[in-house]
Parts: C-alpha cells; sequence; structure tokens
C-alpha cells in the first residue's frame, strides 16, 4: 500500500495476502493510484502455461470434466508462521492453475460459482494448518480436488481431466525451469503424447521479463496465464474459505512429535 501511494509498479509475493480484508484494502490501494501490480505467482509467465492453454482450447481433451492437484513439501520449519500454514504457502499454486484451467475452458465468469467443502489437520508446532484437502463443485458440474502440506513429503501431482482424455504434468507445473519441461496426454481410445516444452529460462526469470514488457508497454497488469488483480483476488476468496473450512472442522490439533 505505501509502495502505490508513492506511484511504485508492484511485484508481490504470493500468496497476496492472509485474510481476504486485506487482500481488498491491498486491492484498493493498488486501483486508486493506478499502478502496476502482479502477484507472484510465477510459474504462470512460464511458457509451459501457455501449452496448456493451448491444450485446453484445441478440444483435444474434450469437455474438461475434473480436475486433481496436490503439493506436498516437506519445509514447516523454514517458513515464516505469519504465512498461515500450507494453504497460503503451497496450496496457493495448485488453486491458482485450477482457476486458469477453469477460466480457459469455461470463462471468466465460471470459477466463482461453486460450493466447497475443506479439511486439514493443524500442527503442534506453531498452530497453523498444516495439512489441507479441499474438494470444490462448480455450477457447471466440474469437479476439483485440491491438497496440499507442508509437515511431509516432496512431491507434485495436477491432472485435467476431460470426456476424451487427460492431462497430466510430469514436470513439476509450479517450478518450470530453464530446460525442458513436460507434459503428457493420455486419450481415452489409447494414444498417448508426451509433450516437451523447452525454454531458455525458468519460470522466475520468466516473470521478470514479463514484468519489464509490460512497464515498456504502460500496462498496469500482465496478460493471461499471469494473474491479473481480479484474478488474484479469487484465488485469495477460494484459499480463505478452504481455510475457514479446515478450521471449523478440527476439533483439536493433531498430535505432532515435532
Amino acid at each position: 500500500m505505501k509502495a502505490a501511494s508513492r506511484g511504485k509498479a508492484i511485484v508481490s509475493e504470493k500468496s497476496l495476502t492472509t485474510t481476504m480484508a486485506d487482500a481488498d484494502r491491498l486491492a484498493q490501494a493498488v486501483r486508486s493510484a493506478d499502478v502496476f501490480f502482479l502477484e507472484g505467482l510465477m510459474y504462470l509467465s512460464h511458457p509451459l502455461m501457455e501449452k496448456v492453454g493451448e491444450i485446453i482450447r484445441s478440444g483435444r481433451l474434450g469437455t474438461i470434466r475434473s480436475v486433481s492437484g496436490s503439493y506436498a513439501a516437506d519445509i514447516w520449519k523454514l517458513v515464516n508462521p505469519l504465512g498461515n500454514g500450507t494453504i497460503f504457502n503451497l496450496g496457493c499454486y495448485p488453486v491458482s492453475l485450477l482457476q486458469y484451467v477453469v477460466q480457459t475452458a469455461f470463462g471468466a465468469e465460471v470459477f466463482t460459482d461453486r460450493v466447497t467443502r475443506g479439511s486439514g489437520n493443524v500442527s503442534g508446532h506453531d498452530g497453523n494448518i498444516c495439512d489441507a484437502a479441499l474438494l470444490v463443485r462448480f455450477g457447471n458440474g466440474v469437479l476439483a480436488t485440491i491438497q496440499s502440506t507442508d509437515s511431509y513429503g516432496m512431491s507434485f501431482d495436477f491432472a485435467i481431466h476431460g470426456d476424451c482424455g487427460v492431462l497430466r504434468f510430469r514436470t513439476n507445473p509450479w517450478l518450470p525451469i530453464a530446460g525442458e519441461n513436460a507434459l503428457e496426454i493420455q486419450l481415452y481410445d489409447g494414444g498417448a503424447e508426451t509433450i516437451v516444452v523447452t525454454s531458455l529460462y525458468d519460470a522466475f526469470q520468466h516473470q521478470v521479463m514479463r514484468v519489464e514488457e509490460c512497464l515498456r508497454l504502460g500496462l498496469r497488469q500482465a496478460p493471461r496465464p499471469s494473474p491479473r488483480l481480479s484474478d488474484s483476488l479469487e484465488i485469495m476468496a477460494l484459499l480463505t474459505t478452504w481455510e475457514e473450512h479446515c478450521r471449523t472442522t478440527i476439533p483439536q490439533p493433531r498430535h505432532d512429535p515435532r
């Protein structure tokens, strides 16, 4: 908010904030100052995501019916406890990718028409949500399941299921590297294809280049697949709802040997 008041272009760390009230205040400050703003979901700036959008729009998967994703990283000792736990540390990645998929397949309005359920575990270390699961049913019938944890593991999974086939990430969708990143299309009639997206730069460098290009063009936000401010607010709305579900379904902190 201070940067916006001074007319600075802003790249914010993800997640946007840790409460919806803070997110709304941030958005108001950015809009009032009319400055460039981008939430640092850096992976959305990588060409890998443009390829995902191209595949969805091509119709090769048919009509999208469900999406599933998970992100696990044993980083609980490293993260700032003021970040409010796994939903905001890691869950923001599969949730933001889910949003991009749903918007690409069905339009901007569908993502907010949804019913959600969530549950999780509270860490005995800092009282934050350490393991979380989310189930979403969109108004058009598309289902999504998302999980995240920062208490164990080091793994990723994301799949987009259509009525003709499924698209899976064979490399980490949220940390695209400089070099080769891979997708796999498996059609239900037996056909399969591996798609390799090669780039000279990783996701962080692509985000830097995208911001520089936007500033050269005088834009106030980056084009999709990068998140617009309205996208970031929609992502935050789902993240905070997910956290509320978890808090209301956990009777007490689970046993935590840490």
